[in-house]
């Protein structure tokens, strides 16, 4: 097996004099960041994101970034909001997105590593690629596109009302500069009415069926003898059981349903960045 051709440069490097050292260390460091991308490209390499501001601090500490593209930080103890290099996966770039005009880097990480909900903490990191730049109007039509995903739930349920993707039409000619603001206001009130009218519908069906249930244990309380009354009773712990069970169920299938959503539009935000 040959010799990593990093480590016979370097040792190229110790061998000759002060200037040619200089540029073949460059040189090096050039050959290692292309080794990085290539790691990463072919899935190796787990993705984690960071966000920068465009001269390169960082969002929350304004601490200018210390190196260059490719080169590995100094390490520190990694500890959630306190100390290490905080990075990110896909799903929580939303949540990080704290400016429109965030610069998004993939970064590779090494050493200790500690995970938090929608970060985490590294010993060292160091810059793989600059992903894409956010800016206003990218983001105005990636949130167009977001609520375009989910828009056939919606037309699903109520397929005569055209409120809603009216409005995420001219949301996306507002970004483009072909609405005005009157006429974006106009559609985003009318697609918050759409989903009033709806809520309401469904608040009203709701209480309807409350109110038949509650009449319908009422009677059958007046006429049950007492071994019926105790057949009720059974029933009605089973029932709650079940419901209990069933929030269980919903509450575990909501949340994946979530992380998951968190995932898809953190890959879109990726996917129009490095396509802008």
């Amino acid at each position: 097996m040959k010799d990593d051709p990093i480590e016979r440069l370097r040792a190229l490097i110790r061998t000759c004099d002060e200037k040619d050292a200089d540029v073949l260390g460059e040189i090096a460091s050039d050959i290692e960041e292309q080794y990085v991308r290539r790691s990463v490209s072919r899935g190796t390499a787990p993705t984690y994101y960071k966000w920068l501001r465009p001269d390169r601090t960082t969002t929350y500490q304004n601490v200018k970034w210390p190196k260059r593209v490719g080169a590995w930080t100094d390490s520190e103890p990694p500890i959630l909001c306190q100390s290490g290099w905080h990075g990110m996966e896909a799903r929580a770039l939303w949540a990080h997105l704290s400016a429109d005009d965030l610069v998004l880097w993939e970064v590779e990480v090494r050493g200790e590593f500690v995970r938090g909900d929608d970060k985490f903490a590294a010993a060292q990191m160091r810059l793989v690629r600059e992903v894409g730049r956010c800016d206003p109007m990218l983001l105005r039509l990636l949130a167009c596109d977001i609520a375009e995903s989910v828009l056939p739930i919606w037309e699903k349920a109520h397929p005569d009302d055209p409120r809603v993707r009216e409005c995420i039409v001219t949301a996306r000619k507002f970004a483009l500069g072909l609405a005005t603001e009157r006429e974006r206001d106009a559609a985003q009130a009318a697609a918050r009415a759409a989903a009033r009218d709806a809520a309401w519908a469904a608040w009203d069906a709701a209480r309807a069926a409350w109110d038949a249930a509650r009449a319908a244990a009422r009677d059958a309380a007046r006429a049950a003898q007492a071994a019926q009354a105790a057949a009720w009773a059974a029933w009605a712990a089973r029932a709650a059981a079940e419901a209990v069970a069933g929030a269980a169920a919903r509450a575990a299938a909501w949340a994946a349903a979530r992380a998951a959503a968190q995932e898809n539009y953190g890959q879109m935000l990726v996917d129009r960045l490095e396509a802008k």
